[in-house]
């Protein structure tokens, strides 16, 4: 029993602690702003040619970019706070980071649909 009780400590330790450690950031929030933004940029890439070629997406996604840089975490703090009131925002950066390692859809994190491309 004591073993188990020891095992699963120390999981929550690795969970609490790897999202900074692997992003190379001074704590879980900064991580999770981190690791969207480069979801962010990867599925820029994806965007059809006419798309990603348009000024106006590429000044939004080095807006975010710059955004995510100088934040350093208040920007997930907020969203944590605003979507989760009752949970202490470090608690809710780390799920959040582990929720999107594990599904990387990124609607879930967009309010309206986004309209289809043609």
């Amino acid at each position: 029993m004591r073993f188990l009780l020891l095992l699963i400590l120390a999981a929550a330790a690795g969970a609490w602690f790897y999202p900074p450690y692997a992003e190379g950031t001074p704590n879980s929030c900064a991580a999770f702003e981190k690791k969207l933004n480069g979801l962010v940029q990867a599925e820029t890439k994806k965007l059809p040619a006419g798309v990603s070629a348009d000024p106006r997406v590429a000044g939004l996604m080095g807006m975010f970019s710059a955004a995510v840089q100088t934040a350093n975490g208040m920007i997930a703090e907020m969203y944590i706070k605003q979507n989760f009131p009752q949970l202490p925002p470090s608690i809710g950066c780390v799920a959040a980071y582990w929720k999107i390692t594990f599904d990387p859809d990124l609607s879930q994190y967009v309010k309206g649909r986004m309209p289809q491309l043609r």
